[in-house]
Parts: structure tokens; sequence; C-alpha cells
């Protein structure tokens, strides 16, 4: 989000490889439910599954959106709109209890 947010200030800060390997890695990291794996150590087998805050997830999805307005792919946007899913069933969840 940081380096999306001086691109628009700044074109060119940030090379649109460099924001698409970030891209690429936070796709990686989602879960097929849309939420985020909370940290990757290689050393230590990979992605890691404890609990990630909302906020993150938030985070991740707005990065992803922003990530679409410079290099609109639809590999963005859909997991943009996963994780948005996910935040939404989650809230809803949350109030059910």
């Amino acid at each position: 989000v940081a380096l999306l947010g001086v691109e628009r200030t700044s074109p060119g800060f940030t090379s649109v490889e460099d924001l698409r390997r970030l891209g690429r890695f936070l796709v990686h990291m989602q879960k097929a439910d849309g939420g985020f794996y909370s940290t990757c150590v290689p050393s230590r087998g990979g992605r890691d599954d404890s609990p990630v805050s909302l906020n993150d997830t938030g985070k991740a999805a707005l990065g992803l959106v922003m990530l679409h307005e410079v290099d609109p792919s639809e590999e963005w946007f859909g997991a943009a709109a996963r994780a948005l899913v996910y935040l939404a069933r989650a809230r809803r969840a949350s109030r059910l209890r």
C-alpha cells in the first residue's frame, strides 16, 4: 500500500515488475477461503497459519486493488475480491456469535 501510494505522486519510484513480485507474493500468501497466512518462513516449512487480523487482510485487499490500478490484471482484482468476500463473511460470523 505504501509503495503504491508513492507511485501516485512519484510514478516510476518502484518498478512495475517489483510491484508485480509483491503482488504475486500476496497471492501466494492467500488461502483458498480468501484470508491470508500470517507469515512465511521458508526455513520452517513456508507459510504459517497463525491468526491474522482482519485489518491486515483489509490492507492486503487494498494493496491488490491499488496494484490493479497500476497493472490491470485479473489476478490482482480476483485476489482482492476474494479477500473482501472473506472479510464480509468474517464480520458477519462475528456478529452472529
